[in-house]
């Protein structure tokens, strides 16, 4: 997560520049399908891959709250 902390914080005026980094930046930690892709819900084969899918989730939304302006 350490270089999610180098990408500038998303406000009013840098939308396309910050998300170009957060996707890179989601997609190089296996994140990205995540968000708009094939695992946008909870799976619901087995208790193990639930935790695996939240434990992802919570990483990917912890990168996107972090990376914007209060």
């Amino acid at each position: 997560m350490d270089a999610v902390g180098s990408i500038k914080k998303l406000n009013n005026q840098n939308y396309s520049t910050w998300a170009t980094y957060m996707e890179s930046y989601l997609q190089g930690q296996g994140m990205w399908s995540l968000i708009g892709e094939s695992e946008t819900q909870e799976p619901v084969v087995d208790n193990n891959a639930i935790e695996k899918w939240k434990m992802r989730a919570g990483k990917a939304m912890f990168a996107i709250k972090v990376t914007m302006e209060d």
